[in-house]
C-alpha cells in the first residue's frame, strides 16, 4: 500500500470517528435539562434538549418548541455540543440551497411582473378539480427570504386582522418585487369605521381573562375594511401590543388617502359544499405559491404550549381563531395524512419559531372558511 493511500485510509478513519463522537454527543445531549437556558439575549425557562445538530438545538420549554442556534450559546454550551463554525456555516448553506430547491416554484410565482394580471386567476378555475397532494410545500423560507417574520398579536383581539395582513404582505410580494411591511394598526382602525364602533371592550376583556388574545373580528369583516380603506406601511402607523385600541384618535385624511391608493385589492372565499372538498380547494392556491387565510375552532392555548400541533384536542365553545396556512406535508400522498402548516400571530417563541401545524382530522372537523387574496397595483 502506498503512501497516498495510506493517508486517504487514515484521513477516513479520522473523519468516521469525529462523526462517531458527533453522534455520541448528540445522543447523550437529548434529553438534558435546564432551569434556565440562555441563547444571546433571549432567556428559555424549563429546558429539555429534543435534538441536536450542527447548527441548532430543538428544545421544548415552557413557551412550547424552539430552534436555538448554537453561535448563541455560550463557549462552554458550545464546546458540549460540538459547534464548529466551518461545519456550521457549511451546513447553513446546504440548508439554503435545500429551502431553494423545495421552494423553486413559489419563487418563480413571486417575480415582479409587468401588467396588473395575478395567479390567482388561475387558481380560481382549478376549483372543484381533485388537487395535486405533493410532498411537501412549504413557505416558509420564502416568507424568511422576504423578511417577513412572525409579529405578535399581544394581547390584543386582532388575530383575524394578523392573519390577513401575513397573507397580503406575501401576495404584494408578486406585484412590488420586494415586501413591505403592513399595519395591523391601521386595519384594525378600518375594521372598526366599518362596523361603525370603536369600543370593544367586551372583547379585550374576555381576551385578557382567557389569555389567547383573540375574540376580535371576523375574517370578511377584515377584508371587508381592508377593500374600503387601503392599508399603509406599518411604519406610519406601528402596532402596540400593550395598550388599548385606537378609540378615539383617526389616523390623518392624508394617511388614509394613501393608503387607499397603494393598491386594489379582492378576496376570494374558498369554495366546498362539504369540509372535504373545501380543504380540496384550499391545496390548490398552496401549490401555485400563495397562502390562504382561514378561520377555526381553536382549542384552549394551553394544548398547544409543549406540541404547536392541532389533532385530537377539543375546540373551546364558541371561540375561534385565525391563521395564515403556508404549506402542507403529505409524505404518503393521501388526504387523511396531510398535515398544514400555519403562520400564527402569537410570536416567534411560541411554536416551531412562531408556526405550528394542523393534522387533517382536526381540520375536517373544525375548519369555519377560507380566503385568498388577490392584489393589482393602481393604474
Amino acid at each position: 500500500m502506498g503512501f497516498v493511500e495510506i493517508d486517504f485510509v487514515l484521513k477516513t478513519r479520522r473523519c468516521i470517528l469525529i462523526a462517531l463522537v458527533f453522534l455520541s454527543n448528540c445522543a447523550m445531549a437529548v434529553g438534558d435539562r435546564y432551569d434556565s437556558l440562555q441563547a444571546g439575549d433571549q432567556i428559555f425557562r424549563n429546558v429539555t434538549v429534543k435534538s441536536v445538530n450542527a447548527t441548532s438545538l430543538v428544545i421544548l420549554h415552557s413557551g412550547g418548541l424552539a430552534q436555538v442556534d448554537l453561535d448563541r450559546l455560550s463557549e462552554d454550551l458550545q464546546e458540549k455540543y460540538g459547534y464548529d463554525p466551518e461545519k456550521a456555516e457549511k451546513r447553513r448553506y446546504e440548508l439554503k440551497l435545500e429551502a431553494q430547491e423545495r421552494s423553486r416554484k413559489p419563487i418563480q410565482t413571486y417575480q415582479k411582473r409587468q401588467d396588473n394580471s395575478s395567479d390567482v386567476s388561475t387558481i380560481l378555475s382549478s376549483f372543484g378539480q381533485e388537487p395535486q397532494l405533493r410532498e411537501l410545500v412549504d413557505l416558509r423560507p420564502k416568507f424568511n427570504e422576504l423578511d417577513l417574520s412572525v409579529r405578535s398579536q399581544g394581547r390584543r383581539p386582532s388575530c383575524a386582522v394578523f392573519a390577513v395582513v401575513s397573507a397580503l404582505e406575501y401576495q404584494n410580494a408578486a406585484q412590488a418585487g420586494k415586501a413591505e411591511k403592513l399595519s395591523e394598526e391601521y386595519l384594525i382602525w378600518a375594521t372598526m369605521k366599518t362596523l361603525g364602533r370603536y369600543d370593544i371592550s367586551d372583547a379585550w376583556s374576555a381576551s385578557e381573562r382567557s389569555n389567547d388574545g383573540d375574540a376580535g373580528f371576523y375574517l370578511p369583516e377584515v377584508v371587508q375594511a381592508l377593500r374600503a380603506y387601503g392599508i399603509p406601511l406599518r411604519e406610519k402607523l406601528p402596532y402596540s401590543i400593550v395598550g388599548h385600541l385606537m378609540n378615539d384618535v383617526d389616523p390623518s385624511e392624508e394617511l388614509i388617502r394613501s393608503a387607499r391608493s397603494r393598491a386594489k385589492i379582492s378576496y376570494y372565499k374558498i369554495p366546498g359544499r362539504t369540509k372535504l372538498a373545501l380543504i380540496g380547494n384550499l391545496i390548490h392556491p398552496l401549490n401555485a405559491g400563495v397562502p390562504v387565510v382561514i378561520g377555526l375552532a381553536w382549542p384552549h392555548y394551553k394544548t398547544l404550549l409543549r406540541n404547536p400541533t392541532l389533532s385530537q384536542q377539543k375546540p373551546r365553545e364558541g371561540y375561534a381563531h385565525a391563521v395564515t396556512i403556508v404549506g402542507y406535508k403529505c409524505p404518503t400522498g393521501k388526504k387523511d395524512d396531510l398535515t398544514f402548516i400555519f403562520r400564527n400571530s402569537w410570536g416567534r417563541k411560541w411554536g416551531a419559531g412562531g408556526y405550528g401545524f394542523i393534522k387533517m382530522e382536526y381540520l375536517e372537523k373544525h375548519l369555519f372558511d377560507a380566503i385568498v387574496l388577490e392584489t393589482q397595483k393602481s393604474s
